[in-house]
């Protein structure tokens, strides 16, 4: 980035026509590419970095990137190919404004809601009381370690736009959905997707930390907790098998028994 391989440019297309095809919602995919040219921009050497030429350029492959994916998504939409510029647009307000079949109600925070008014905080509560502590605590493991080194080297590389990068592709879709509070039900299944990218930050953070120059009795101090907390997901899993789904995790969520009440 900002200039890509005209096959890169095809593959990126195919990838985002399927994906288009799949969902429309996902042209917001876009927002991710530019928010890694930005990063990436920022922490480039070049002495040209600052001219208006990489915007330009990064604009020329969006279009050619979109140029690919369009017929690519009509393929597989034949409604879209009805109308090819105005339906997949329509489909995407419709998708804001879906309506599941009348009123449906969710349980949620010991009350039931209607899934057009639940709380904003509906997505964040359910990721915290239903992932497993290790997962956070390693995430405060690599604030840790990003503060200790962002102190020892205050310069902004391209390791560090790429963490950054990653960070804000599980940001933003939460971010999205606190701010327009769209119809959800069945816990965050939309939101699957983001576990992947939380996995990868956690073990980047717990690399980080076992990596680092602090001393061995704090990495010892902060990392039991993390063995403790996978010792207890893995038998609560045993526990509950087959309907691991059903799990709650001890800590913010109190456990499976008081998660259900």
């Amino acid at each position: 980035l900002p200039r890509l391989p005209r096959k890169d440019v095809i593959k990126l297309g195919i990838l985002v026509g399927l994906t288009l095809a799949i969902r429309i919602v996902g042209i917001f995919i876009v927002v991710p590419y530019l928010i890694a040219w930005y990063l990436l921009w920022l922490a480039s050497d070049r002495p040209q970095k600052r001219s208006q030429a990489p915007f330009f350029i990064f604009v020329r492959n969006l279009g050619l990137v979109f140029a690919v994916a369009w017929p690519v998504m009509l393929v597989w939409w034949p409604w879209a190919q009805l109308n090819p510029l105005l339906n997949p647009f329509k489909a995407a307000i419709q998708a804001a404004n879906f309506n599941a079949n009348g009123d449906m109600s969710v349980f949620f925070d010991g009350n039931y809601h209607s899934v057009f008014h639940l709380p904003r905080s509906y997505m964040l509560k359910l990721i915290l009381m239903t992932l497993p502590e290790f997962f956070f605590m390693a995430i405060v493991t690599g604030v840790v370690i990003a503060i200790f080194h962002q102190s020892k080297n205050p310069a902004f590389t391209p390791k560090k736009a790429k963490i950054a990068f990653l960070i804000f592709t599980f940001v933003f879709p939460i971010l999205m959905a606190v701010l327009f509070n769209p119809p959800q039900y069945d816990s965050y299944r939309r939101f699957l997707f983001l576990l992947p990218l939380l996995a990868i930050l956690s073990g980047l953070s717990l690399a980080a930390f076992f990596d680092s120059g602090i001393a061995r009795g704090i990495k010892i101090i902060l990392g039991l907790p993390i063995v403790i907390s996978l010792g207890f997901t893995a038998f609560d899993m045993y526990r509950l098998h087959p309907y691991q789904t059903v799990y709650f995790n001890r800590i913010p969520a109190g456990g499976l028994a008081e998660a259900a009440k």
